[in-house]
């Protein structure tokens, strides 16, 4: 028989929450524990007791956070964060300390790297190591970094414990020519699937941008695109306006507006999707399995192929920095421009 809980006298739940009665300056006061759980409300209760004893006898006491009292004290801190990134941790965070108390951890000076790599370890099955990465260090180990600057914690367990090694991933693309008979096969079906082909093949645009995309962006005179981006802050800008992207934007050509699918007008990156207008034109061109960032793939291919340099085809593509560039690359030591016709 497991052995009964002794509740003190000054612990009581309270609708579905547990409270503590203590007296502060001669007078009792009542304050949530915030938590459902009775062990857990028994030993924030202990604790407390313990700090007063501590500090009646001159001790400066240390006080031990819930993950609950953790994450209000980092939203407290953390209030400039961008409300997406608050989102993403706000997921995450109570996944951790659920994991965590499930093995009798109660407050965050418990968890060490075994219980954190135990954590890493539950996440694998169906999962990208850049997934797992992602929400182990990227989320939760963020927030623990900012707790150890706080000092509301000694140590940072997440800093023992190592990123799940990527696997080299294969580039994706198809050969120029398949690519030709895509645009040909979109212009076929549709002005919208055209231009998102257009785009992508001979613009390198992901699929994000291809839906932000306006033709107030399009400076003819100068021959640019501006891209909005939002990867990162290189992917935001110019990319030349080269004579076979020209060309196709050109029948379609007006003075403002979304290019693809202009009465969807909406900010949202998901306003409107090729769905089965991709996969018609995939089909009829006797292909399977392309994904739109193929697109973007095949054209920085064919810029290798066609003889630019690295740098050049990095800026066209707007990578944060070279070695994103370098999974396309097959030939090196080249010096042509990019202007002219990709064909």
């Amino acid at each position: 028989m497991p052995k009964k809980l002794e509740v003190p006298k000054n612990v009581f739940l309270r609708g579905n929450t547990y409270c503590f009665r203590k007296m502060v300056d001669g007078e009792r006061k009542t304050v949530s524990l915030g938590t459902s759980d009775l062990r857990t409300a028994i030993d924030m209760a202990k604790e407390y007791q313990r700090q007063v004893a501590l500090e009646g006898l001159g001790i400066k006491a240390e006080r031990h956070y819930t993950f609950d009292q953790a994450w209000d004290e980092y939203l407290t801190s953390a209030s400039g964060k961008k409300a997406r990134s608050l989102e993403q941790e706000n997921c995450h965070w109570p996944k951790f300390s659920r994991f965590c108390e499930a093995r009798g951890i109660r407050t965050i000076d418990g968890v060490r790297p075994v219980d954190v790599l135990a954590w890493q370890t539950s996440l694998r099955p169906g999962r990208a190591p850049v997934t797992v990465n992602n929400y182990v260090h990227g989320y939760v180990g963020t927030i623990w970094s900012h707790l150890h600057r706080l000092e509301l914690v000694e140590h940072n367990p997440f800093l023992k414990v190592r990123r799940m090694k990527q696997p080299e991933v294969q580039t994706k693309s198809l050969p120029w020519d398949k690519i030709l008979v895509l645009l040909d096969g979109a212009k076929e079906l549709g002005q919208d699937i055209h231009l998102f082909f257009i785009l992508g093949a001979l613009g390198g645009l992901r699929k994000g941008e291809i839906l932000r995309a306006r033709w107030e962006h399009v400076d003819w005179d100068n021959g640019s695109l501006f891209v909005d981006g939002e990867k990162s802050r290189s992917s935001k800008g110019d990319i030349p306006l080269h004579s076979d992207l020209r060309v196709a934007l050109e029948p379609y050509r007006q003075d403002a507006g979304y290019m693809v699918k202009p009465e969807a007008d909406s900010k949202s990156q998901y306003r409107w999707g090729p769905g089965w207008q991709w996969e018609q034109v995939v089909v009829a061109a006797d292909m399977e399995e392309v994904t739109p960032h193929w697109l973007r793939h095949s054209v920085a291919q064919r810029l290798f192929n066609l003889g630019r340099p690295i740098q050049e085809v990095s800026a066209f593509l707007r990578h944060k920095n070279l070695s994103a560039t370098m999974r396309y690359a097959k030939v090196k030591n080249v010096v042509v421009q990019i202007e002219g016709s990709l064909r």
